[in-house]
């Protein structure tokens, strides 16, 4: 039965799907739906309205970990744990990071440096959560680093947040180390649309916060603020 994930080019939840099918060597196709304007049918059969959905069959797999999950216990290659408590604790981070995409999301689409500033340090705070839990991790791409991909993506598309984030977390730490081999997976550099820096600054926009524009408009936008 072929593969559909429903979705909009640049959504960070359909593009951990993406690394996983690539991951796996699966087929798909995608379509796209105006996230403006869902059509009825898409509403009809995602009760949440929200992307990703996956379509398999005659059946609908609707929220991001729960796709992946799907497609990791449905074809071979497993990338959850055996034992029951590490993959709860796989589970749990997964969700963990979610939380994270959106205050990425919140940091984007910031009006102010004030909001920006908020919602970023929420992300860097979380990221210092997480540290712990990478270093116990050991090398590969399993579901959590799957989850995780998107937040680095658009870190590293992102100029104003790509210096602070090498500000934060220098390479050496486990984060800025976990962060570069996520980035570098081949997999993950598939999973992104042509353009793709190019795509997010024209869906978020000018903001007011400036994070697209270049080192000289991110001083004029702070001093503006």
């Amino acid at each position: 039965m072929p593969y559909t994930l429903v979705s909009f080019d640049i959504c960070p939840f359909v593009q951990k799907a993406r690394i996983l099918f690539d991951l796996k060597g699966l087929t798909y196709q995608t379509e796209y739906i105006d996230l403006a304007n869902k059509p009825d049918w898409y509403l009809d059969r995602v009760p949440t309205g929200k992307v990703p959905a996956l379509l398999h069959g005659d059946d609908v797999i609707f929220e991001s970990n729960v796709i992946l999950e799907y497609v990791d216990e449905t074809t071979p290659g497993a990338l959850l744990p055996q034992n029951a408590i590490e993959r709860a604790r796989e589970r749990a981070w997964m969700v963990f990071v979610d939380d994270l995409i959106m205050a990425q999301y919140r940091t984007l689409s910031a009006q102010t440096w004030q909001d920006m500033e908020r919602n970023l340090e929420t992300l860097w705070r979380g990221f210092e959560r997480l540290e712990p839990e990478i270093g116990m991790r050991r090398d590969g791409m399993l579901l959590l680093e799957c989850a995780a991909a998107p937040l680095f993506s658009r870190i590293d598309a992102t100029p104003l947040l790509k210096e602070r984030f090498a500000e934060r977390f220098g390479e050496a730490s486990r984060i800025g180390g976990w962060a570069k081999r996520i980035l570098s997976s081949p997999s993950v550099v598939r999973s992104l649309p042509d353009a793709f820096a190019d795509r997010l600054a024209s869906f978020f926009g000018k903001t007011a916060a400036g994070l697209f524009a270049d080192a000289e408009q991110i001083s004029e936008g702070r001093s503006a603020a």
